[in-house]
């Protein structure tokens, strides 16, 4: 039977119809049904339970299920009590099955807080898995059913990572299992570039950057972070930073007696806003593989309140800011150490 509200997911692949929808439970669970007509449907059973990657009682909300390359399949979903995750593994079809090989996260802080909510998805006429999700608001006097306004993510493009460099028992599979990119087509915004070249960051200070400033922009920035212990960029930054959003990288995410290439990616906004009716948010901070000798690229986009980053099509964070000050449009990178 399928059941109004349970977030299903259809799809056509040979002679039937597939449909997914979540069950509640101490696992995190998919039925699967099956049609020929989209009227008549037969159950064939759990398409997976997992109670190992996800938490007890983790629900799995707007799920979609896509074919992302080399025989392998994408489930993105929402979880209420973690945020946006994702599993990657193996569909059978005729048996009914998914088996869970990958695990990850989209949001790593709060959960519907001025971050990441619901996911969409979709393969494109170029073959391209797409994934868009929806932003909440990060205000006080927000509620779920009144004030509350959510904005669509940039269209992202998923794939596989399937580099083959290990780190001291670290693989960048298992740290970043997924490849994640703005589309291409997100070029074509472009317009009056700002280039700065070979600026040298100050150990344990920070440099603003001349020419470069707006709420609505792209950045796309290449750092050596050197021997730095902390690296980064402060966006819709005010002249004497009353007002300012923190992008960083932190060296040394791993504190085992061995160095690591497990890094950490934030975007801090306890000091972005100036205004009583932002709520308090805590940073988000998810996994990034970097070695020691890769530099750091990102791809800023900043669009208002949204700040969207990705780092190395390894990682992106998305987070709301909402700076009050007209003249909070500044960009300055600094360093951490050395």
């Amino acid at each position: 039977v399928i059941q109004p509200g349970n977030d299903n997911f259809v799809w056509r692949e040979g002679k039937f119809y597939y449909l997914t929808q979540r069950k509640l439970g101490k696992k995190t669970m998919l039925e699967l049904l099956r049609s020929r007509d989209l009227t008549t449907w037969e159950s064939m059973g759990m398409y997976f339970e997992d109670n190992y990657f996800t938490e007890p009682g983790t629900d799995c909300s707007c799920n979609n299920v896509l074919p992302i390359g080399n025989g392998k399949h994408l489930v993105l979903f929402f979880s209420h009590n973690q945020g946006p995750k994702y599993y990657i593994g193996t569909s059978d079809l005729k048996q009914g099955r998914f088996t869970i090989e990958k695990h990850g996260r989209m949001n790593y802080g709060p959960v519907m807080r001025g971050s990441l909510h619901a996911p969409s998805g979709f393969v494109d006429p170029k073959g391209r898995c797409i994934g868009m999700w929806n932003i909440f608001e990060c205000l006080i006097k927000d509620d779920f059913y009144g004030t509350k306004k959510e904005v669509v993510s940039l269209p992202r493009q998923l794939s596989l990572n399937e580099m083959r460099s290990a780190d001291k028992g670290w693989n960048i599979t298992d740290i970043n299992p997924l490849c994640i990119k703005p589309i291409e087509e997100l070029k074509t915004l472009r317009f009056n570039p700002v280039k700065v070249d070979n600026v040298v960051i100050p150990a344990n200070g920070e440099k603003i950057l001349p020419g470069v400033q707006g709420r609505a922009m792209e950045l796309e920035v290449v750092i050596d972070p050197k021997q730095a212990r902390e690296v980064g960029l402060r966006v819709l930054r005010s002249p004497n930073g009353e007002e300012q959003t923190s992008i960083s990288l932190s060296m040394h995410a791993w504190a085992w007696p061995w160095k690591s290439s497990k890094r950490e990616l934030m975007i801090d906004v306890s000091q972005a806003s100036l205004s009583p009716d932002v709520a308090s948010r805590t940073p988000e901070i998810g996994p990034l593989f970097l070695k020691d000798d890769e530099l750091l690229r990102l791809r800023i986009f900043i669009d208002r309140s949204i700040i969207e980053v990705f780092a190395n099509d390894r990682q992106c964070l998305t987070l709301r800011a909402y700076p009050t000050r007209q003249d909070s449009r500044g960009v300055s990178v600094f360093a951490r150490g050395s």
